[in-house]
Formats: structure tokens, sequence, C-alpha cells
């Protein structure tokens, strides 16, 4: 009779224990990667064709197929953002696994208002995806991976 008692709360515990893991939103990723998708709060970003990493420059750098030259920089992307929501912003990218490796405060000129700039650190060839997927954030103003520029 002790056995089956036991028994029985081992199953029950092991029931709880399991309907605890799964169906959850609060305990779902907020960005997946997809072997070459990114996947930000279920919209799917995909990866354009034919880029690739280049160059022999101080940075990694990133080509794409209709340029060889270097066209961005690898691994990183630029967030601009209002300064009253840095907090905000910074608790998103811890959210989604992306840090912060620089900040950059340009002041206000004349007309012009004061602004932020975030540079994030991302994985590799998921640059434009990211940078698409902050565009759409409400807490930025706009987001851009970190090109070259090219006197020609």
């Amino acid at each position: 009779m002790v056995r089956f008692i036991l028994r029985f709360y081992a199953l029950v515990g092991l029931a709880l224990l399991l309907a605890g893991c799964g169906g959850s939103s609060q305990n779902d990723p907020l960005s997946l990667y997809d072997s070459t998708t990114l996947i930000v709060k279920g919209v799917r970003y995909e990866r354009p064709s034919g880029i690739y990493e280049c160059g022999s420059l101080p940075v990694e750098a990133i080509c794409t197929p209709a340029d060889p030259r270097p066209s961005y920089e690898a691994r990183v992307i630029l967030v601009g953002l209002n300064s009253a929501d840095e907090k905000e912003v910074t608790n998103a990218l811890l959210a989604y696994g992306l840090s912060v490796r620089d900040r950059l405060d340009l002041r206000a000129v004349g007309d012009l208002p004061a602004l932020t700039y975030l540079t994030v650190a991302v994985p590799v060839f998921f640059e434009e995806q990211w940078a698409e997927a902050f565009r759409k954030e409400s807490l930025t103003f706009g987001a851009w991976t970190n090109n070259f520029g090219y006197l020609t």
C-alpha cells in the first residue's frame, strides 16, 4: 500500500512538473535562429542571398554579390534611439541575447534634436536581419548595418 501511494504521488508530481514546462508564452524565446533565418517575436527575417565574409580591413567585413568591395562591418549594427528610451532598448537587447558594444551621443544643433546611437553586437551574417527587426521596434527611430563609405 505504501508503494502504491509513493508511486501515485511520484506520478502526480511528474505530471505537474511536465505541465509547467510547456505552453507558456513567458518561456518562449523572443528571438530564434533557424538556419539562415532570424525569427523575432514570431516574425521571420530571411538572409539576403549571396552575402559572404570578406576583406582584409582592420575589422571583419561582409560583401555582397553586387559589389566585391566590403559593404559593411560584420557582427555589428547601429540602433538609433531617444535618450529616454535607452534603458528599455538595453533591456530588449538583453532579452534578445544581444549586447551593446558602444554608445554615441550627438548634441542638439539648431532645430535638430539630440540623438543617441548604440553599436550592438549581433551574430555574423545576421546583421541585415537584426537591423530590419529593430526598424520595426517602437523604441527606436532606426537601425542600420555599419556601412563602409567609398569615394569613387
